[in-house]
């Protein structure tokens, strides 16, 4: 009954956006949305798609990680690469946890305390983040 209405509300379209495509599809293709303009539908549908665009793509849609065309070559270098960008990564977190175990020699037994949960709390943090983040469901 009220489509139109929330189709037209900020939250309304934010949630529209987040639902799976076959639910999405279903809900705009229902006859009876008591909607008086279809171009309430069409914006809805074409915000959709642009939100969707925006996703990062799913390992099987990342024309980088698809070697099936690859020479073995081309694969010796890709692994190479990412060999390469592993240690420095590795060199960097290194560097940074040395740093850190530095800085927290220096502080007090209440400096210490507080850096601990201070760490926690962003631990936290990330995963709720990470749970929390908009992900493409898989084809499969």
């Amino acid at each position: 009954m009220n489509f139109a209405e929330i189709a037209q509300k900020d939250k309304g379209t934010e949630f529209l956006k987040e639902l799976p495509f076959d639910q999405f599809r279903s809900l705009c293709a229902a006859d009876n949305l008591y909607i008086e303009e279809e171009k309430i539908v069409v914006d809805l549908i074409e915000g959709y798609l642009k939100h969707r665009e925006n996703l990062p793509l799913l390992d099987e849609e990342n024309p980088l990680k698809d070697w099936s065309n690859l020479t073995q070559a081309e694969k010796d270098k890709r692994l190479e690469e990412e060999a390469k960008h592993k240690e420095e990564e590795k060199k960097q977190k290194d560097e940074e946890e040395k740093k850190e175990n530095e800085e927290f020699a220096k502080l007090d037994d209440l400096g210490k305390i507080q850096h601990k949960w201070r760490k926690k709390v962003i631990e936290i943090e990330n995963k709720a983040k990470e749970r929390l983040a908009v992900k493409r469901l898989t084809k499969a």
